[in-house]
């Protein structure tokens, strides 16, 4: 299963605040897109940073593997 959720639109959990640099190396308002992936052997959580310029073009910034223990937006979909 693959989950894609705009950080802009997150009220609930806000899993990107209150964390280290080292955790989350984006700013803490810094926009961008959540990708949560499970399967029965495997999970994993990506940030891609989105910029939007004055002209509102939208451009694709950096993607970043967290650690899905901290940054997952959904629980387990498969049990272990």
């Amino acid at each position: 299963a693959v989950l894609f959720v705009r950080k802009a639109l997150i009220e609930y959990p806000c899993v990107w605040k209150e964390k280290r640099k080292q955790e989350w190396p984006f700013d803490a308002k810094a926009d961008g897109l959540f990708m949560q992936c499970e399967s029965h052997n495997d999970r994993v959580v990506y940030f891609t940073q989105l910029t939007e310029s004055k002209g509102g073009v939208c451009s694709v910034g950096e993607t970043v593997q967290l650690d899905p223990a901290t940054f997952a937006l959904m629980p387990r979909l498969f049990a272990t």
